[in-house]
């Protein structure tokens, strides 16, 4: 089975950042040993192929020339955001078209993440299946943002995209019964292939001031979606009472609020403790893969509290290493941890509740937390790729025996697609 993915991020981009990256290089890499043929299709600042591994990957730039200045134009582009989801979903859908015609695909699976598919869904000529990455309404409520023009117009392409798909998977529980309650739409669970590789003995030290096991960790996008704001809230008392602890953030960082857009939350940070930072307090940014292992495995506990999130896969990695996790109930973290088995769940809204847990495993007995660590690691057994990309193939291959584009002819073709754009332009 020859499928393609569509993606706004791969590892092989400068930009690279995110869980769905990392998702994409190991399902395509369990497809592939698998006997499959999986190719990337992914949004870049330049247009070439190139490698990663044995996964053929398609650089797709974002926006031409022209389609630049057509982005600035009034009603489609500058205030309208059609520009902004229907430019780069068009230049992946004609780039997957273009290599259709070399090497036909059976399937297509394509992030519903800015709607990156949804030109792709509209053309109607290889299958799609879509893949939950996100709810940008939940999103949304979770920073405050207004809903503005620009936001309604993406909030809406990423449901239509979904609607106008032959199948639709997510990877949480909670995603999927979140579009069954607020959107009505039917959307399976299948969990991703995991596996990761421990980072080699004998690495250089982690950076001036920090040695392996006198750090609790946050990774990840360091903003308010993920409750960096919570820690920031409970981190002086604990440094206070705990003066061997110290702290590290890494990862990206955006606006402190998404409504003002004033400030970056790194200035934040370093702002609010300011009395700590650069002696016990580290905001190192974001790091790749191979700089980044290190630190988790080098910590004495990963604190995850995010407000909603995905099965996040900076929760997987750190159980991979055999790190004890902190994560908060209602964000997707029970489909993985077990409170006080192998990890641990606070509450979305007490302080005082991420406060004590934080404590309370920093103080942890070394021989509990490396229980807790296995059985955070036998947990992601399940999720082995030889087991977890089972699910995966099953429905794309259900998808090809049975896709809404067989038997129609080119006349209804044109006519469904006249439909759905009048549609989307409402």
């Amino acid at each position: 089975m020859r499928v393609a993915f569509l993606t706004t991020e791969y590892p092989t981009e400068r930009y690279f950042a995110g869980g769905l990256a990392s998702y994409l290089h190991r399902v395509t890499t369990a497809l592939i040993e698998g006997g499959h043929d999986a190719e990337v299709f992914t949004l870049s600042h330049v247009d070439e192929r190139t490698r990663d591994g044995f996964t053929l990957v398609h650089r797709v730039k974002r926006q031409t020339r022209f389609q630049r200045l057509l982005g600035k134009a009034p009603y489609f582009g500058r205030g309208a955001g059609y520009a902004d989801v229907m430019l780069p979903g068009w230049n992946l859908a004609a780039a997957l078209h273009r290599r259709h015609r070399e090497a036909p695909f059976d399937v297509v699976q394509a992030s519903n993440y800015r709607a990156c598919g949804l030109v792709a869904a509209l053309w109607n000529r290889i299958p799609l299946v879509t893949r939950i990455s996100s709810y940008e309404p939940a999103m949304r409520a979770m920073y405050g943002k207004p809903l503005t023009q620009q936001q309604r117009y993406l909030e809406k392409a990423e449901i239509l995209q979904v609607r106008w798909s032959a199948a639709t998977y997510a990877p949480s529980v909670l995603l999927a019964d979140m579009l069954k309650v607020k959107e009505a739409l039917n959307v399976r669970v299948i969990e991703p292939p995991f596996s990761l590789e421990p980072p080699p003995p004998g690495l250089p030290p982690l950076c001036k001031g920090l040695t392996p096991g006198i750090y609790g960790l946050f990774f990840g996008f360091v903003g308010r979606l993920k409750g960096c704001d919570r820690l920031v809230n409970v981190l002086p008392g604990l440094l206070d009472r705990n003066p061997e602890l110290k702290f590290v953030f890494i990862g990206p960082t955006g606006p402190i609020s998404r409504v003002e857009d004033k400030g970056r939350f790194d200035d934040y940070i370093r702002r609010k403790l300011r009395a700590y930072t650069d002696q016990r307090v580290f905001v190192l940014g974001q790091q790749r893969p191979p700089t980044l292992l290190p630190f988790v495995q080098g910590a004495r506990f990963v604190v995850l509290p995010s407000r909603i999130d995905n099965l996040p896969n900076a929760c997987m990695e750190a159980m991979a290493l055999r790190r004890v996790v902190i994560g908060t109930y209602g964000a997707s973290f029970e489909q993985l941890l077990e409170d006080g088995i192998n990890g641990f769940l606070v509450s979305q809204d007490d302080d005082g509740d991420l406060a004590s847990c934080m404590e309370r495993v920093w103080r942890m007995h070394p021989q509990e937390r490396d229980r807790i660590g296995d059985r955070a690691v036998q947990t992601l057994q399940r999720m082995r790729p030889e087991h977890a990309i089972r699910p995966l193939v099953h429905l794309l291959e259900e998808v090809t025996r049975h896709p809404r584009t067989r038997g129609q002819r080119d006349v209804s073709q044109r006519l469904n697609t006249l439909l759905r754009l009048r549609a989307l332009m409402r």
